[in-house]
Parts: structure tokens; C-alpha cells; sequence
């Protein structure tokens, strides 16, 4: 997983990875926070371990920027001789980004679904209430 990781920080440039990561970060902190504040335990374990994946992903790409190796740039990703020498060099690059994306995804994907399930079982419950009293 470190290969693919690292991979996908070479190939997208290292400054953008931890740039996109952070931002993940800026927005699933303050859900996590306000879960564990309200004492939603299993929604805040969820943020956090979205918060665990995406720093793992930033101290590879600051460890990488801090050694000085180089990396590739976003604009390559665009440009068709660039991306056959990508595809060239990384064979399995596919492979390898669907399984980030779904190991990074899943837990994502559970935080957002559990979010809703509560808010809409919360405000029918109190729509019930609110109707039975009537």
C-alpha cells in the first residue's frame, strides 16, 4: 500500500497531494469533532479514522518534498505523450488508483450514509412526536 501511495504522490506532484489531503482533512475534522462533542462515538471514530488515512497520505508527500525527490506535475496528466510515458512506466497505475480510491472511499462513503440515516431518523422521529401530540 506505502508503493501505491507514494506512487500516486510522484505521479500527481507531491505539493498537490498534500494539498488535496489536507483539504479532506479541513472537512471531515469538524464533523468528527462535532460528533465526538455530542457524543455520537461511532460517526467521530469514523471521521477519524478518514482523518488517520488522508495524514498518512501527507507525511509521505512532506517526507518526499523534504528529501527533494522529484515529482510529476498535474498539467503531465493532460498531455497525451506525457500520460503513454506514464502508462508506459506505470502499467498497473489503474489498478492502483481504483484501490486508493476505494480503500479511501468506503470509509467515506459509510460517514456520509450513517450522517443522513441519523439526520432523516432523527427529524422523522420528531415529526411523529410532534403529530401524535396533536
Amino acid at each position: 500500500m506505502i508503493d501505491r501511495i507514494q506512487s500516486h504522490n510522484t505521479l500527481n506532484g507531491f505539493r498537490f497531494s498534500v494539498a488535496e489531503f489536507a483539504l479532506f482533512i479541513l472537512i471531515v475534522f469538524p464533523f468528527g469533532l462535532y460528533y465526538f462533542l455530542h457524543q455520537k462515538l461511532a460517526l467521530a471514530l469514523i471521521a477519524l479514522g478518514l482523518i488517520c488515512n488522508f495524514s498518512m497520505i501527507i507525511i509521505f508527500g512532506v517526507r518526499s518534498i523534504l528529501r527533494k525527490e522529484k515529482g510529476g506535475n498535474q498539467k503531465d496528466l493532460f498531455n497525451k505523450i506525457k500520460r503513454e510515458e506514464i502508462d508506459r512506466k506505470h502499467p498497473k497505475l489503474l489498478t492502483d488508483t481504483l484501490l486508493l480510491v476505494i480503500t479511501l472511499l468506503i470509509p467515506f462513503l459509510l460517514f456520509v450514509s450513517v450522517t443522513i440515516e441519523l439526520t432523516w431518523f432523527h427529524k422523522n422521529k420528531a415529526d411523529k412526536q410532534g403529530t401524535q401530540r396533536d
